[in-house]
């Protein structure tokens, strides 16, 4: 080190990692998959590997509500939990197979109603993914601040006559995005 310079700062700490705590949500999503696996399974349409994708997910979905569940209860997270929620989407992709790249985009549009007096539809859209702060106090007591993808949500009118597919909301989100719902100022920051 040359005389008057600084040491380097220390190395920044791996992220530790969070699931957010809604047992409720988890514990929904867990009744949906086994459900959709036994009507198909009473149908007969399904291969083993499509079975077994169901069980994975099974699998992951039960391993997120105990963690979420021990979060709530402000226990501590072992490394190998740690290392279970960094690497979730890798457990997640493996679950899910042998998707195509189109199948997994987030930039989705779906009516959800239709006034034919008006002659106009409803549309709920997701766009780009944002970025969400979350900030949550350790089981050690420390306050830490985490950051992940969320998805961005658009709630809009769109005429009868030209209903939007996925292809012209990504076209339409990407060049003339419709303003967000003003119910979402409350939890978004400023947009840049």
């Amino acid at each position: 080190m040359i005389a008057g310079e600084m040491p380097p700062p220390p190395p920044t700490p791996e992220p530790e990692g969070l699931v957010e705590p809604v047992p409720a949500l988890s514990a929904e999503l867990i009744a949906l998959n086994a459900m959709s696996l036994e009507g198909l399974r009473e149908l007969g349409v399904l291969s083993r590997a499509m079975e077994w994708r169901f069980e994975r997910t099974d699998a992951i979905l039960r391993r997120l509500l105990e963690l979420s569940v021990k979060e709530l209860e402000g226990k501590a997270l072992s490394q190998e939990e740690l290392k279970f929620i960094k690497e979730f989407g890798k457990a997640l992709d493996g679950a899910i197979g042998e998707l195509t790249a189109d199948s997994k985009r987030t930039t989705i549009v779906a009516d959800v109603h239709t006034d034919p007096n008006s002659k106009m539809v409803l549309e709920e859209a997701t766009g780009p993914v944002d970025l969400m702060w979350v900030v949550w106090k350790t089981p050690g007591g420390d306050v830490v601040a985490g950051a992940g993808p969320v998805l961005s949500h658009y709630e809009f009118k769109q005429p009868m006559a030209d209903r939007l597919t996925d292809e012209k909301w990504r076209d339409m989100v990407k060049k003339n995005a419709p303003e967000r719902a003003p119910w979402t100022e409350s939890f978004r920051g400023a947009e840049e």
